[in-house]
């Protein structure tokens, strides 16, 4: 089942020519070899507030109720210098495609009006370009964003993808990737004309917390809905906790636990505050589920060799991720949900708390990328938020793609309950809608509509489903 385009989207006419052009590995190589890097974790030795337990934050404040509201996410545009034809799957964007995305999302954004649009990040191709190339690319997809928003007062977020680095990582195939948001006092905001415009656009002044730009993480309060209730949008640079990352930086510990200590603190405020957060990122935790050539078991998104050494004595020595989780679980009450970019597909994470009970605590939404690098269709969501700012509906919109030219004239638009068919109270949010359904149906219903289009049926459509049933549960490490 699918929704038909509404009338108010008209205006997006049929015609529109778009090419794109196909995306080669370095070499032909694949670039998913798990990578693991022995690195001694360096002590932290600033002092932090211990937050980590929400006993430890002030009283909070009740969340007030509203309207509700919603948001537009993007992700994973990874954008061509030029446009080139693509003579099939694993194509990245070309220019006029990402022209003609903006103009979709620009008459989305004058029908539906939403609250903000965030980017999860990765706007270059992931070819190696040289740095002026590679500065233009930046622009246009940072001026591309504010674009989706011309005319309007809608704040723009931005935060990092593992390509969005300017620094060459030597062991990772030479590549700019998974390397430090900022190198020489230098980021991608500086291929734009006014870098400070960035990371918030139409809205700097609703950053909370800007102390950490320089490694790519803040915090905004952007309003919602007419009654103006807050949202505190936590924009985390997760590529930190790769094993990748590990390899450009010898700082990859104390950013990452100097982050999760940051993230407990934001969070505790943001209670007392009476504001509920969002988390949002460009790598998710959990499992990859794409299977390489011969693999048996499937690798972690984070680098399971990375422990924490932050402020928290309790936690220090434990897998970044079983922080982040314990995390998440002690702040749980004031969290709606968590969004992240980076596997370019459309599914879900339920991520589950470290107590022997393993409870599900929150549901990260994975957004589509444009690029089809990844046999995607292009894609991006609309999240709906009830008046307590919970996530209640999605809609993803999906282009026309037969395996060459990706077009916005005659788009796919299904909302959360055609992707997940469930019989959950009106109005439930979207983790009590997929608690509805058992183990086997959410697996199927996900798998149906992985790569944003539907497949010809649950899960005939696709060859190898991978791992992707063990990376739909977030756990602890045993």
């Amino acid at each position: 089942m699918t929704v038909q385009l509404p009338s108010r989207l008209a205006s997006l006419a049929a015609g529109l020519l778009v090419l794109t052009a196909c995306y080669e590995a370095p070499d032909g190589r694949s670039i998913t070899t798990e990578l693991v890097a022995n690195e001694e974790a360096p002590a932290q030795d600033a002092p932090h507030a211990n937050a980590m337990l929400a006993d430890n934050a002030a009283a909070p404040t009740p969340i007030a109720t509203g309207t509700g509201g919603s948001f537009l996410a993007l992700s994973d545009v990874h954008l061509l210098s030029t446009d080139t034809a693509c003579p099939g799957h694993h194509c990245e964007t070309s220019p006029s495609f990402w022209a003609e995305t903006q103009t979709y999302v620009q008459t989305l954004v004058a029908a539906e009006r939403p609250d903000f649009i965030i980017y999860l990040g990765d706007m270059p191709t992931h070819s190696s370009l040289p740095a002026t190339v590679r500065d233009d690319i930046f622009a246009g997809v940072l001026n591309g964003l504010g674009n989706t928003a011309a005319g309007t007062e809608i704040p723009v977020l931005y935060l990092p993808g593992n390509n969005d680095t300017l620094g060459l990582n030597e062991d990772f195939y030479g590549l700019n990737d998974y390397c430090p948001f900022t190198e020489d006092d230098q980021t991608v905001f500086n291929a734009v004309d006014d870098p400070l415009r960035w990371p918030v656009l139409n809205g700097s002044a609703d950053i909370v917390d800007g102390s950490h730009r320089a490694d790519g993480y803040y915090a905004a309060r952007v309003p919602i809905g007419d009654s103006g209730s807050h949202l505190r949008v936590l924009a985390l640079n997760t590529n930190v906790y790769t094993s990748a990352y590990t390899l450009c930086s010898d700082l990859a510990v104390a950013v990452g636990s100097a982050q999760l200590d940051w993230l407990a603190e934001q969070l505790a405020s943001a209670r007392t505050a009476g504001e509920p957060a969002l988390l949002a990122m460009h790598v998710p935790p959990g499992l990859d589920g794409y299977r390489g050539n011969g693999q048996s078991e499937p690798n972690t998104m984070w680098d399971p060799d990375m422990a924490y050494q932050g402020s928290n004595a309790g936690m220090q020595g434990r897998w970044m991720q079983d922080v982040m989780l314990e995390i998440i679980a002690a702040h749980e009450p004031g969290i709606t949900g968590l969004v992240a970019g980076h596997t370019h597909l459309n599914g879900i994470r339920r991520l589950h708390s470290c107590d022997a009970a393993s409870t599900v605590t929150e549901l990260l939404v994975s957004v589509p990328g444009i690029s089809t690098d990844h046999r995607n269709a292009p894609a991006f969501k609309h999240i709906l938020l009830d008046g307590a700012l919970e996530p209640v509906g999605a809609s993803t919109h999906v282009a026309t793609w037969n395996g060459s030219a990706p077009s916005w004239a005659s788009p796919t638009i299904y909302d959360f309950a055609t992707n997940y068919p469930n019989a959950a109270a009106p109005g439930a949010t979207l983790l009590a809608q997929v608690n509805s359904i058992d183990d086997d149906e959410r697996l199927q219903d996900m798998l149906r509509y992985l790569y944003a289009h539907e497949t010809a049926g649950p899960p005939s459509g696709l060859t190898d489903p991978g791992f992707f049933r063990e990376a739909m549960e977030v756990a602890c490490s045993p």
